[in-house]
């Protein structure tokens, strides 16, 4: 099966991403299935809304950013995986990251981020996380939908002029960008701790 990967240049890790439709299953299960593939496969995987999420590109953005504030030290968070949650909502608070753009009870859309070594542990994590999940492969979820700006501008507070003249994404990847201004000063790279899972909304 195949994916959507990038390599990252700075850090040197693989990004992975795909969407999908979940079925009934209690959003606690899904995360402790993610976390169960994360630990065997040696990667650090996320679930988004993807009703909240403004394209692969916006995906692909904040996790870059995740990824070098958390090598750095200079991220919001101890663990990568909430690191994600957090660049991905542009708030440096977990609980809001997770209110704004983390999985509820009831999101039937998800859209999925992996960060790995290596391409083939990023694919793995994917395709085994969609198949014990039981999450339907629909990359298109994630895409920018006209239906979706509205939603992405209440959740991100988005000036609806702006939106207008610049689009929805560009202003969604603005905001991902500034929350830079907000890091802590960095402290020397170290080997990052993956261990924590996947985070959930409140």
């Amino acid at each position: 099966m195949e994916f959507t990967t990038l390599q990252l240049p700075e850090p040197r890790r693989w990004l992975g991403l795909a969407g999908g439709r979940m079925g009934p299953l209690p959003v606690d299960e899904v995360l402790k299935k993610v976390r169960k593939v994360d630990s065997e496969v040696g990667t650090v995987s996320q679930l988004f809304d993807a009703a909240k999420v403004a394209g692969f590109a916006h995906l692909a953005h904040a996790g870059r950013l995740a990824l070098l504030a958390h090598l750095r030290g200079s991220g919001f968070t101890d663990t990568l995986s909430m690191e994600l949650a957090c660049w991905t909502a542009g708030e440096r608070q977990i609980g809001r990251a997770l209110e704004k753009v983390g999985l509820r009870e009831g999101t039937r859309t998800v859209a999925l981020v992996s960060v790995g070594e290596k391409r083939e542990a990023v694919e793995e994590a994917l395709e085994r996380i969609l198949q014990e999940t039981g999450i339907k492969r629909e990359d298109g979820v994630v895409e920018l939908f006209p239906f979706k700006v509205r939603v992405l501008s209440e959740v991100f507070s988005l000036p609806g002029g702006m939106v207008r003249k610049l689009g929805a994404q560009k202003l969604v990847l603005e905001r991902v960008a500034l929350l830079a201004l907000e890091q802590r000063p960095s402290r020397p790279c170290t080997s990052p701790r993956t261990s924590s899972g996947p985070g959930r909304s409140p």
